[in-house]
């Protein structure tokens, strides 16, 4: 299991890993992975501490409620070029701040719901979407769901349904012409905002209930 600064010099190599070159789909990716819980890790920092430092290196003001994905957004000319600015601020940040406090405290808090299972991670998304993926996308759904993935991919016990789903939606679609993906399907006949989210859940819910049918 990478930890944080791993995982964002892997990313910076490869930032197909996110899904979408997009600040907000990283912090989404960031979220999942943190949300996961287990196996535990001991750095925080880049949920707490990172946060603060933008807020006064950005100069967003004492009464600021943005995400750090929005402040960086703020000052770029939109989120992608914000996505390439994060690295040469984290690296700024990990050079100045002193972070042995935040890695030497485990990350303990835990979500009520099993850290092992997309059914039951959709399950928990289903019910209030834009709290946990942090913006109303399609493109950050896939993000969080890969970063929640890359936690501890070997752990999860039931992968193969969103596997069997994005088969299945395939196959539905047979008319789509773009590349085979159940974010850019979606995508496609519905929106990458709202609308695209609420169908997304309604098709896995079909699917779901096609499997249990079986």
């Amino acid at each position: 299991m990478y930890s944080a600064k791993e995982l964002i010099d892997q990313i910076r190599i490869n930032p197909n890993l996110v899904g979408t070159k997009s600040v907000f789909c990283l912090k989404a990716f960031f979220d999942g992975w943190y949300f996961r819980k287990v196996p535990p890790v001991s750095e925080a920092y880049l949920e707490y501490k990172f946060q603060s430092w933008i807020e006064e290196k950005l100069e967003a003001g004492p009464h600021c409620t943005c995400s750090w994905a929005r402040i960086i957004c703020l000052v770029n000319q939109d989120e992608y070029d914000a996505f390439f600015h994060f690295f040469e601020l984290f690296d700024r940040f990990y050079q100045e701040v002193d972070l042995q406090a935040y890695e030497e405290v485990p990350y303990s808090r835990v979500a009520p719901y099993d850290h092992y299972s997309i059914e039951a991670l959709l399950e928990k998304l289903q019910t209030r979407t834009p709290m946990y993926i942090g913006h109303n996308t399609l493109t950050c759904l896939d993000s969080f769901l890969r970063g929640w993935y890359l936690r501890d991919p070997d752990g999860i016990t039931d992968w193969h349904i969103m596997e069997g789903f994005e088969s299945w939606l395939i196959a539905k679609n047979k008319f789509y012409p773009g590349p085979p993906s159940w974010q850019k399907i979606i995508s496609y006949y519905s929106s990458n905002y709202s609308p695209g989210l609420f169908h997304f859940f309604e098709e896995y819910n079909e699917y779901i209930q096609t499997i249990k049918k079986q």
